[in-house]
């Protein structure tokens, strides 16, 4: 090496001044973003100190998550001007990415204490209780005839998911399940009324704006008969089980039930080989 390459910097040594990889530097020179001045006949690359100040802002401005293209423009068009521009229009991007995170984190949030609630639901199995809820929207699609299977129940709910989807915000992280309704020509074995499948719901996340949405029905605030449990929303079991406990304790039952779907087939095992549910009606008493 001459005297006057003596002064230059080898690509280790630039990579090691800027804590980068000899492969950066050369990923660099690939790109045209940051060339040797230099490449002796051996493929070596060199480059002079009057460089080093392009590559701190290089990595300054990849540092603040500016892309490498919009870095060669800035390089090429040394224009403070421009920089602002690209730093201001990167501050805006960082502020809906903030946005969109937070949002994602309140639904994770509300994911959570569905989850917890299940728990408790499981230390309840097949018991009715009572418990006051707030107002509540779900998203309904009916299902296209009254024969409810497995094959029936899953597109039609993805149908209601999707309607949720189709708006801002819509994620189904609330759950969903079946709605059924009173069959007014029928009645149990002890007069109580009897409830068949009509449709699929899904649960309106809190956030979302439900005047954008299609087909909501809303679960007004109120005193409801829950009873959770292991099977099928269309198996009947349920739903007679609950009509009865209402009939023994004389209580009222108000509107639609809706029989959430808290567990379906991805938490399937050894022990249970159906969903857990947990159905719901409003009363009076």
């Amino acid at each position: 090496m001459t005297q006057a390459e003596s002064h230059w910097y080898s690509i280790g040594e630039m990579a090691s001044l800027f804590g980068l990889t000899r492969q950066t530097l050369i990923y660099y020179d690939k790109i045209g973003l940051f060339c040797p001045a230099m490449v002796n006949d051996d493929g070596y690359r060199f480059y002079l100190p009057t460089q080093i100040p392009t590559l701190r802002l290089i990595c300054l401005l990849k540092d603040l998550g500016i892309e490498l293209k919009e870095i060669a423009e800035i390089i090429d068009s040394r224009n403070i001007s421009a920089l602002i521009d690209y730093l201001v229009a990167r501050k805006a991007e960082i502020g809906r990415r903030i946005g969109q995170l937070d949002t994602q984190r309140e639904l994770i949030d509300q994911r959570i204490r569905y989850y917890k609630s299940v728990e408790r639901w499981r230390d309840v199995t097949d018991t009715p209780i009572l418990k006051q809820y707030d107002e509540r929207l779900v998203v309904v699609e009916s299902f296209p005839h009254s024969d409810v299977t497995r094959e029936v129940l899953h597109p039609t709910l993805m149908r209601s998911m999707k309607k949720l989807r189709a708006v801002e915000d819509g994620v189904p992280v609330d759950g969903f399940g079946t709605m059924l309704t009173e069959v007014k020509s029928e009645r149990g074995d002890e007069g109580q009324l009897v409830y068949r499948p009509a449709a699929t719901f899904t649960v309106v996340p809190a956030g979302v704006d439900s005047s954008k949405l299609s087909d909501v029905v809303m679960l007004p605030k109120g005193l409801y008969a829950c009873m959770s449990y292991w099977g099928m929303p269309y198996q009947g079991y349920a739903a007679e089980r609950l009509m009865k406990w209402l009939n023994d304790h004389n209580f009222e039952p108000l509107g639609n039930a809706f029989d959430f779907c808290l567990l379906d087939t991805t938490s399937y095992n050894d022990i249970h080989q159906q969903d857990f549910c947990c159905i719901q009606v409003m009363v009076k008493f």
